[in-house]
Formats: structure tokens, sequence, C-alpha cells
């Protein structure tokens, strides 16, 4: 579930031109094993995440009425989303679950100007649907579990509460279970930032923020896993790629300077696995960014998995890469 302003364009890598220059880092290596062609021809689409064999787009032509895109194999298809009497609209995450149904975060406005953060589920054929206002929690990243319920993680607007900042809801707005306090954090901000990552696979959810370097795990039974320290490789304010496999698997993209002096644009960017006993992302590989006009993008930040394979976004394609250890 993947939304950094400038994520896409400015970060992608010319896999092409650079394959020789691709450092392996540790005992793991990645392998191509295919793509996926998409050609959008608007200019107002979201960061595209992979899930559960789909790519998921949302297209912004009617701030009022996004069109959310799947893109299969076999199939491309576009889904209209709206809210009766929002008079605009915005959305944070997306996402697909096992099934087909489909889950996104946002906020609108109505007509008399009030706002509000929300949270949707649109079954697999489209005749059902639920828009489940979550008021004065703001949320920011969203993921459906393989059973159909919606995770989310995001942070309250009012500092009086101090409800979890991940929290589990079921298609009628319930909310399940909350976790992981907004007052565990140094900086209240910290639980909407953009960066932050939040993806589930088949028995658990995991969620990351690269400002407070901080991993969780939850079950989907609702048991605390894992709290764990790990700081963030990389330059912050670069924006993050991450996938989580459905071998419980944590793996991020950064954007590095480059020491090794590689390419003369001076960054690299790395693909990480986290080693939940060291507390740490063991680096795995490093791409050369290519200066500014030389990209051939076929390779960018991480979008999801595929099982375990890895998931990175492209220019009209992503590919989809093996890891070996």
């Amino acid at each position: 579930m993947t939304n950094d302003v400038g994520f896409r364009a400015a970060k992608l890598i010319g896999l092409a031109a650079i394959s020789a220059l691709i450092t392996t880092l540790n005992a793991a290596s990645l392998t191509w094993t295919g793509d996926l062609t998409f050609a959008p021809s608007w200019h107002n689409a979201r960061i595209p995440v992979w899930s559960n064999g789909w790519l998921i787009e949302p297209q912004y032509d009617d701030t009022t009425q996004p069109l959310i895109w799947l893109y299969g194999h076999q199939e491309t298809r576009p889904i209209p989303f709206s809210i009766p009497g929002a008079r605009s609209m915005i959305l944070f995450a997306w996402d697909r679950g096992a099934q087909g149904d489909i889950g996104v975060a946002g906020s609108f406005t109505d007509g008399e100007g009030r706002g509000t953060s929300f949270i949707a589920w649109l079954s697999p054929d489209e005749s059902q649907s639920a828009v489940i206002r979550t008021g004065t929690y703001l949320t920011r990243k969203l993921s459906v579990a393989p059973d159909g319920t919606i995770w989310t993680a995001g942070a309250e607007s009012l500092p009086s509460q101090d409800l979890g900042v991940i929290r589990h809801f079921d298609h009628s707005g319930t909310l399940l279970a909350s976790f992981i306090p907004q007052s565990t954090f140094a900086n209240r901000l910290i639980p909407r930032s953009p960066r932050n990552r939040l993806e589930a696979s088949k028995d658990r959810i995991a969620w990351y923020s690269p400002e407070a370097g901080r991993y969780v795990e939850v079950s989907l039974a609702g048991e605390l896993i894992a709290d764990l320290s790990v700081p963030a490789p990389g330059i912050l304010n670069e924006g993050y790629g991450f996938a989580f496999t459905v071998s419980n698997e944590a793996y991020l993209t950064a954007i590095s300077d480059d020491v090794s002096n590689l390419t003369p644009n001076g960054r690299v960017l790395g693909v990480y696995m986290l080693d939940k006993i060291a507390h740490a992302w063991k680096p795995v590989v490093q791409w050369p960014i290519p200066p500014h006009g030389q990209w051939n993008a076929n390779i960018g930040h991480l979008i999801g998995a595929d099982e375990d394979k890895l998931v990175f976004e492209g220019k009209n394609k992503i590919n989809f890469y093996a890891v070996s250890k």
C-alpha cells in the first residue's frame, strides 16, 4: 500500500543501461522473473500498489468520483468510486483483498464544506459498498486482510484522544481492535506520515514508520507479534518502497548517497531485507540512479509482493523479482 509525492517519476532506475553495475551486498540476490505492462494515458494517476495478483491505481480526472483501475495479466478495468454529497475527495491508500474486494481510505468535503476522514469497502462484483466515516481518526494507510476485514494505520487529530495508530474494522465500520497508542511516539504527527507503510500477508499485518524507526507486526487474530526499533536506511525525504511476502519477510527500498561512486548522479537505490533478530535492515542489492534525463525506467521502488516475489515499479510496466538466499 504505498504514496510519497514525486515518488514515481523522479526515482525510477534504468535497469537495461546499468545492469552491469548492480552491486550485490550480501548472500541474497534478486532474479528477474517477468513483467506486466500497463500504459495509462492520463496525467492524474496515483502511485500503483500490487496486491493479490492485481495492480491497483486510482485516477483523479474527477475529484468527486475517482476511478480505481485494476491491471491484471489478462484484464484491465476501471471501478468508479463516489460518496453521495461529496464536493471534493482525496484518497490516501488503496488495496485489493484475496477475494477481489477493494478497500480505499481518504477524506472528503461535503456541500457545506465539512470535512471528514473515511474508509470504504467495495465488493468484488461492485454490487455492494460501504463508506465508514472515521471522524478524527485520520486514516493514512489501509490493507484488506485475507478474511476481507480492513486494517488501517493513521492518527487522531485531537490531542485529547489516544487510541491505537493501527486499527482493525469490519465491513460495517465496527472497530474490532486497536494497537500501538499514539502517545508512544515522540511526535504525534509521525503516525500520519505518507512515508509509513502497511501491508498484509496471509496471517499478519506489518507496519513500518521510517521516521520513528519502528516496525510492528500484528496477527490477524489480534495478537501483537513484534514491536521493534529499526532505524531506516537511506535519505528520509527521498521516499521508501515496501513489501511484505507470504513468508512474512519484510523488504524496503531506499535512496542513499552513492559512496561507491557507481553513478555520476551520486545516488543509489538499495533493496533491504529486515533482520528481525538484529533489528536492522540488511542490504541485498544496490542500483545506481542515472542522472536526470537519462532514465530508461524499468526499475523503481517496491510496490508490493507477489507471494514471495518482489514487485518493483517501472515506467509503463512492473517487474517481478525472485529472492534467492
